[in-house]
C-alpha cells in the first residue's frame, strides 16, 4: 500500500481514476514530444540530403572545369612542344646558313691541294659509277678551260 500512496503522490493525484488521466496525459505528452522530434529529425534529414546533392553537383561542375583545364593545359603543352621543335629545327638550320657564309681565305697551296683532293674524289665517285668509264674523256671534260 505505501508503494501505490507514493505513486499517487509523486503523479499529484488523488485516486486512481486521476492517475490513469494523468498517465494518459503523460503519455499524450510524450507522443507529442516524439512526433516534434521525428518532425525535426525528418527536416534535418531533408536538410542535410539537399546540401549533400548540393556539394555533389558542386563537386561534379568542379570536376567538369578541371578535366577542361587539364585539356587546356595538355593542348598548351602540346603547342609548347611543337613550338620547342620548331625553334630547334629552325636554331638548326639557321646553324647551317650561318657555316654556308663563312668565309675562309684559302692559301694558293691549299687551294691546289683541295683542287687535286677533289679531282681525285671525283674520279673515284665516277669510278663507281660506271667503272667501264672513258678517263681520257673525263680528264678532258675536268679541265680548267
Amino acid at each position: 500500500m505505501d508503494h501505490g500512496a507514493e505513486l499517487l503522490r509523486r503523479y499529484e493525484v488523488e485516486d486512481i481514476p486521476g492517475l490513469e488521466s494523468r498517465i494518459q496525459e503523460i503519455q499524450d505528452e510524450k507522443k507529442r514530444e516524439l512526433n516534434a522530434a521525428e518532425k525535426e529529425s525528418l527536416n534535418i534529414q531533408t536538410k542535410l540530403r539537399n546540401e549533400i546533392q548540393r556539394l555533389q553537383n558542386e563537386l561534379e561542375a568542379r570536376q567538369v572545369e578541371s578535366s577542361k583545364t587539364q585539356d587546356e593545359l595538355k593542348h598548351a603543352q602540346d603547342q609548347l612542344k611543337t613550338q620547342g621543335k620548331g625553334a630547334a629545327k629552325t636554331q638548326a638550320e639557321l646553324e647551317a646558313a650561318q657555316k654556308l657564309l663563312e668565309v675562309r681565305v684559302y692559301t694558293q697551296e691549299q687551294y691546289e691541294q683541295g683542287f687535286k683532293n677533289g679531282f681525285k674524289v671525283a674520279r673515284r665517285l665516277a669510278f663507281h659509277d660506271d667503272p667501264a668509264i672513258n678517263w681520257d674523256l673525263a680528264e678532258a671534260w675536268s679541265m680548267d678551260p
